[in-house]
């Protein structure tokens, strides 16, 4: 089991809102890849809500862990540019999904004795009053449940560029898997402050680093680095296609039986195995980019795309 932490997001695109959210986008792209998948949702009471809930059904995303509020939705509003490439600009004030309460998360005990892994990513990894409980949570955690981490840096997060880069050195340091894109390493840490970061992480106990570079993504660990590159495919737009990434590498690490810090170190020091796991979310994310929105595919699309395009996984 996976249980994903995080936002929900409403994104207003050019044709009209439909739900997303980084973490919300990895949770459904789990279950479509049929991973069993709990979301720990806060559900806003307006009519956003609706949309959102709908979502997360159809897709077969877990809900023991939502919890109600009368609380609005987060609203994204969408813009593409001539390439597809998407940027946003959010309207997040006392939303839902960043009001997260002590208690509202699962013991960690549980967890652990349920070989659940967890994932925490985006908006509500930062913003407060929300973001400090999660992180206390995740410091709790027993040391044998796997965390994975995938920032998603957003202007909104960088308006306070000091405290979002002490946040996410504090959160990769309780996270065995952290993925990145390059943007998001250029925003928090400029153009030549990649590097640095990554060792940072590594250094402070992180067993892997993941950076995705439009149709790139290395893998870092103990100094060593496997790059694969994804198929070329028509881009319809690059919304969700990062989040489509990390539930594919997920998945794929699952399938690995790789969902343990011991389980995961094992993959990692496997030069095939963690090729195929980039490999396979790189398949993921390039599906979801020759559609509209976040949309990503089930395991037989990636299963046929993959052997169309002669991609080992």
């Amino acid at each position: 089991m996976i249980l994903v932490i995080g936002e929900n997001v409403v994104d207003v695109l050019p044709g009209g809102p439909v739900a997303g959210g980084g973490p919300a986008n990895t949770a459904v792209g789990l279950a479509r890849l049929d991973c069993p998948v709990e979301f720990a949702a806060r559900l806003g009471g307006d009519a956003h809500a609706g949309l959102i809930e709908a979502r997360l059904r159809e897709a077969g995303v877990g809900d023991r862990h939502w919890v109600h509020t009368s609380e609005p939705s987060p609203v994204a509003e969408v813009t593409l540019d001539e390439s597809g490439g998407a940027s946003y600009r959010f309207r997040l004030t006392g939303a839902a999904d960043f009001g997260r309460l002590p208690g509202e998360l699962p013991d960690g005990s549980v967890l652990a004795d349920g070989g659940t892994a967890v994932h925490l990513g985006s908006l509500a990894a930062y913003l407060p009053p929300g973001a400090d409980v999660l992180e206390k949570w995740l410091s709790d955690l027993p040391s044998g449940v796997l965390v994975s981490f995938d920032p998603n840096i957003r202007p909104v997060v960088t308006a306070d560029l000091a405290a979002a880069r002490r946040r996410t050195d504090r959160l990769a340091g309780l996270s065995h898997l952290v993925k990145a894109s390059g943007q998001d390493l250029t925003d928090l840490y400029g153009e030549d402050g990649h590097e640095a970061a990554i060792g940072r992480w590594l250094a402070g106990g992180t067993r892997v680093v993941v950076v995705t570079d439009g149709p790139r993504a290395r893998a870092h660990h103990s100094g060593e680095v496997i790059e694969v590159v994804g198929p070329s495919v028509p881009v319809a737009d690059t919304v969700g296609a990062g989040d489509s990434f990390m539930a594919g590498l997920l998945a794929r690490l699952r399938r690995h039986d790789a969902l343990t810090p011991g389980r995961l170190s094992a993959v990692v020091g496997d030069a095939e195995a963690l090729t195929q796991c980039l490999n396979y979310a790189m398949a993921v994310a390039a599906i979801t980019c020759t559609r509209v929105g976040a949309d990503p595919p089930t395991a037989a699309e990636v299963a046929r795309s993959a052997a169309d395009h002669r991609i080992p996984i």
